[in-house]
């Protein structure tokens, strides 16, 4: 055996070699794990973010909505939630927000445009018409509010950021 440098031999250089590869190779798979954590965790975020700003634009609009002027055009502003929302939430979340919440929303619009309808109340018709949509409006508000604890209990799966 012939030494070398700091008394080791050939082989046991090649070895530390070897051994220091392999340490850098450790090294670099541990930093590109942890930047592909980080991307992870980076897009779970930017997914619940744009979630939530969906989930919170329809609970303005219903909200909004309930005491609003019947001109006030809720369909309009919900319909810009309705085009995200199925793509992020899923078909049943958005079948769900069509029947149980739009489509209230649009009836109850008409509810109101009815009841501000111009008219004496002594014309005929007017005052059961007027009646009529109140106790819908009233009927729609209620619905309103329970679809939209439902709404809240469909969506908390979604709404939920895990590490």
């Amino acid at each position: 055996m012939v030494e070398t440098v700091l008394g080791m031999t050939g082989l046991q250089i090649k070895l530390f070699t070897a051994l220091g590869q392999i340490l850098v190779a450790v090294v670099v798979g541990f930093i590109a794990y942890r930047q592909w954590r980080t991307a992870r965790s980076k897009l779970q975020y930017d997914l619940f973010d744009r979630r939530l700003k969906v989930y919170e634009a329809i609970q303005s609009v219903v909200l909004r909505s309930v005491p609003s002027d019947w001109r006030a055009n809720v369909e309009l502003e919900m319909s810009a939630s309705l085009a995200e929302l199925r793509w992020l939430f899923g078909k049943p979340v958005y079948d769900f927000v069509w029947k149980e919440i739009y489509l209230p929303l649009v009836d109850l619009s008409e509810a109101k445009a009815t009841i501000a309808e111009p008219g004496s109340l002594s014309q005929p018709g007017v005052r059961e018409a007027r009646d009529a949509a109140t106790a819908r409006a009233r009927a729609l508000r209620k619905q309103l509010s329970d679809a939209m604890k439902l709404l809240e209990e469909k969506m908390s799966m979604f709404l939920t950021l895990t590490h």
